[in-house]
């Protein structure tokens, strides 16, 4: 009986390593870049909507604070009031007109009034509630 030896495979095939799996995340070279997602929003989309979000936040809170102080002044300072509602009319008004302004949109517009909702607010709940 003649032992078995191994077969062992010619040296040219011997033990080369696989072509590595390309990764998504990485450039490839050679290959082209793939084609941006059809809803995929810019730079400057973005930007747009974080002031957006910073001028609503912020206006909003002092408009609401204008509100708030006019209803907490005494009953017998009525001018004081109704001088806080207006200006915080005024602040909303300026809120919303920056946020059209930041989108590039007509300043007039029915969207306008959503900044005198502070305001109204304001007096419903200081002369009819």
């Amino acid at each position: 009986m003649t032992p078995q030896t191994p077969t062992t495979p010619p040296i040219d095939q011997a033990a080369q390593p696989a072509a590595p799996r390309p990764r998504k995340h990485l450039m490839t070279p050679g290959e082209p870049r793939p084609a941006a997602r059809p809803n995929a929003m810019s730079t400057e989309q973005v930007q747009r909507w974080v002031v957006t979000a910073l001028a609503v936040v912020l206006v909003g809170h002092l408009a609401e604070a204008l509100v708030i102080f006019a209803l907490i002044t005494p009953a017998d300072h009525p001018a004081s009031r109704i001088g806080l509602l207006i200006i915080g009319g005024v602040v909303g008004l300026l809120g919303a007109g920056g946020v059209r302004a930041v989108h590039r949109r007509r300043l007039l517009s029915p969207w306008l009034l959503l900044g005198l909702l502070p305001a109204a607010t304001g007096v419903y709940f200081g002369y009819w509630a």
